[in-house]
């Protein structure tokens, strides 16, 4: 039998079960029956762009349109307790490897990854389940203090109000988060959390870097959150990489983070994130993953208006700008994939993205975006030319 009809065949027998069974495993069924929430959210992004330039892998210029589709699914359960305790889990699964995608690579045309949703897939096209966080927290003196343990995602770290959600804002990567900052391991981890005031917030969190290999090193990042004005946000972090597997020497870099809520319609944003390089890097990028480019400066501001403007109160248009600098120290770098005969350029990659998002009902909504893309990896991408990018994002939530 061949494999798809498996797969079919297992669908229609999963799909029949639920129906007969609605009862139990419905959410609302779940909610009464267990006390467990459940959440869901699907994310399709379609883009194009009229041309791409390609003179690395071709003998003679050549200039053709692309156009890909990726889609993305997370589901969330958590089960509250009496205690102030509760336990998360989130699952999430997706394919598509987005207009960046090359063969055998990911994310090779831009630092700025023009489509943040497309983070689930690997590089033959499976679809890949993954269990993004799964912790229990704990919340002390009257909620001031809270506690996670387990497997986390970056948490309120330089997070920003108007430009964090890929699936209902912003889809260029560089306004979703700091690019500069290493990944997260996303193994096990621990997280505090402090409400020293009413206007100010204290995080800290410790990741493992190598879940088989605990003593291996750590990912360690703080932050203050300072909140002086009505719907504002004013965050600091600074972060550590101990032993990070690309580089010889820890790693470290520092940023901000500030939101601001002008009246009922219009708000702005900004963000700004450096990185220290250690000198002696040796194989960057050989073992290492687009989110742990020689990145050593971005920065990014924006708007959000919403649609209250033209009484459509659950829409909003976005604006946003930014860059991204490679780090000059890389020319010093040898065995590695970005530096040839010593032509590494460390200049800037410029972002633009306008996107308005159009909400039906309190479950879909579709958003068409804008990008454009100027000097690609900071003119180190095997594009030649400026990117513009046009493309559609269909949200449910359920």
């Amino acid at each position: 039998m061949k494999k798809k009809t498996i797969v079919v065949l297992t669908v229609v027998s999963i799909f029949m079960l639920v129906s007969k069974t609605s009862k139990v495993l419905a959410a609302d069924s779940l909610a009464e029956q267990f006390g467990i929430q459940v959440t869901g959210s699907g994310t399709i992004v379609i883009q194009g762009t009229p041309r791409i330039t390609n003179l690395k892998e071709t003998q003679t210029p050549k200039k053709d349109s692309k156009y890909s589709a990726t889609y993305l699914l997370s589901l969330k359960l958590i089960k509250e307790f009496e205690n102030n305790g509760k336990i998360l889990v989130r699952f999430k699964a997706g394919r598509g490897l987005g207009l960046e995608a090359g063969e055998g690579e990911k994310n090779s045309l831009t630092y700025a990854q023009v489509n943040a949703s497309a983070d689930s897939t690997d590089f033959k096209g499976n679809i890949l389940v993954k269990i993004t966080e799964l912790f229990y927290q704990q919340s002390f003196i009257n909620d001031k203090l809270t506690i996670d343990f387990g497997k986390l995602d970056s948490g309120p770290f330089a997070e920003n109000k108007y430009a964090k959600d890929k699936t209902s804002q912003f889809i260029t990567g560089t306004f979703t988060t700091d690019k500069t900052i290493n990944s997260m391991p996303q193994h096990l981890a621990l997280r505090l959390n402090y409400t020293a005031l009413d206007i100010l917030d204290i995080s800290y969190a410790y990741y493992i870097k190598d879940i088989d290999h605990i003593d291996s090193g750590s990912f360690n990042i703080v932050q203050a959150n300072y909140k002086p004005f009505k719907s504002s946000n004013y965050r600091a972090y600074l972060w550590a990489d101990r032993k990070h597997h690309s580089y010889t020497s820890e790693t470290y870099g520092l940023g901000i983070s500030a939101d601001q809520k002008i009246d009922e319609i219009f708000a702005v944003f900004g963000r700004l994130g450096y990185k220290n390089l250690p000198v002696n890097v040796m194989d960057i990028t050989k073992n290492s993953d687009s989110f742990n480019l020689p990145l050593s400066l971005t920065w990014s501001v924006g708007t959000e208006i919403k649609g209250t403007a033209w009484s459509r109160d659950n829409d909003a248009f976005g604006f946003a700008i930014g860059q991204i600098y490679g780090s000059s120290k890389l020319k010093k770098c040898k065995n590695n994939k970005i530096v040839t005969n010593n032509n590494y350029k460390s200049n800037a990659e410029t972002e633009i993205e306008l996107y308005y998002k159009l909400t039906l009902n309190n479950h879909v909504a579709i958003t068409p975006a804008i990008q454009y893309i100027r000097d690609p990896n900071g003119k180190n991408s095997s594009c030649n030319s400026d990117m513009l990018i046009y493309g559609i994002r269909t949200q449910f939530d359920f």
